[in-house]
């Protein structure tokens, strides 16, 4: 796993004694994590680091193809490495015992360099086995009777392999993607809220009280539901603005639409930058929030900066409000 994905990666030293076998020195992959640092801490802890720096990764976090970089190439491998390198992409089920799981490579072409196909082909993987355990199925159980129909479809894996495609192309890849987020659940922890976040009590430190309530008592932040809703909110974002953007320029509609959508905006910005340590206080509301267009109150004073004068000579102005500045720890 530490050659394709940074969490829990431990730090690596330099190589140990060179294994041996048949009785020449050669190396598998393995070997390069011979010396590591050792890891620490408590199990219960790390495991929900890891659920968390699991639910931030994505697609450009992942090494698709480890045994390209110039380390691995430059090794000279043991033959083992090689060893049944037909059946890598073969569609079959991998059995131990009571256990039988599919190996399903059709659905990471990627790391083979070929273009994932959309939708790959489902595959049924049977609820029935994932629900097999020891525990109720107590006593001797002749599982090579029980399992025959996977214990074939082993036998004949070969007949079963996921050939060759066009090469791996990232904007078809990213489409891929899209795919898998809307078909799929990709995240090991639900989101905090499914509320919009403009929804949510207006001042910041209200928001998410249950949350951080649960964080200053207990023993370890979890960042993982935390970014899943941050990041629901600002696709929903994009959608609002694609939809703001399709009323026509010039239509009666455009102006009310469009300040609509940019106050929402403006109100989870703030929500979040808060939330994130980003951002000092809530801020003075701007003159305008909340107020439709063209009913600004007369005589009230208001931070400006000109940006130079309109066709009929009045001057353009934007309005600021508090600076928004980034925490340091």
């Amino acid at each position: 796993m530490w050659e394709r994905l940074p969490v829990g990666r431990p730090e690596r030293y330099a190589h140990g004694v060179t294994p041996l076998y048949e009785g020449e020195v050669v190396a598998t992959v393995g070997w390069l994590w011979n010396n590591i640092g050792t890891v620490h801490g408590n199990p219960g802890r790390r495991y929900i680091d890891y659920s968390n720096a699991l639910d931030c990764l994505n697609a450009a976090h992942v090494e698709w193809q480890p045994y390209n970089r110039m380390e691995v190439q430059n090794m000279n491998l043991s033959p083992q490495c090689m060893r049944d390198n037909e059946y890598w992409r073969s569609v079959c089920p991998l059995i131990c015992y009571y256990i039988v799981e599919y190996h399903l490579p059709n659905r990471v072409m990627r790391q083979f360099g070929i273009l994932q196909s959309c939708p790959p082909e489902y595959i049924n993987t049977s609820h029935e086995l994932h629900a097999t355990d020891r525990r109720k199925h107590r006593g001797a159980k002749n599982w090579e009777v029980k399992h025959l129909a996977y214990v074939n479809a082993w036998n004949g894996r070969g007949n079963n392999i996921v050939y060759g495609g066009p090469v791996h192309r990232e904007a078809q890849f990213n489409i891929y993607l899209d795919w898998l987020k809307q078909n799929t659940r990709l995240k090991l922890k639900a989101a905090l809220d499914n509320t919009h976040i403009e929804d949510l009590p207006s001042d910041p430190e209200d928001v998410f009280a249950e949350y951080d309530a649960h964080t200053r008592m207990g023993t370890q932040p979890e960042r993982g539901p935390f970014e899943d809703y941050i990041g629901q909110q600002l696709s929903r974002f994009d959608n609002e603005a694609g939809q703001a953007l399709r009323v026509p320029i010039g239509s009666p509609d455009e102006a009310t639409v469009l300040r609509g959508f940019l106050q929402r905006f403006r109100r989870g910005c703030r929500k979040i930058a808060f939330k994130l340590n980003c951002i000092e206080g809530q801020g003075q509301p701007a003159a305008d929030d909340g107020e439709p267009s063209g009913s600004r109150h007369r005589g009230t004073r208001s931070t400006s900066t000109s940006l130079g004068t309109s066709s009929t000579g009045g001057t353009l102005a934007m309005r600021t409000s508090q600076p928004i500045r980034c925490s340091q720890y």
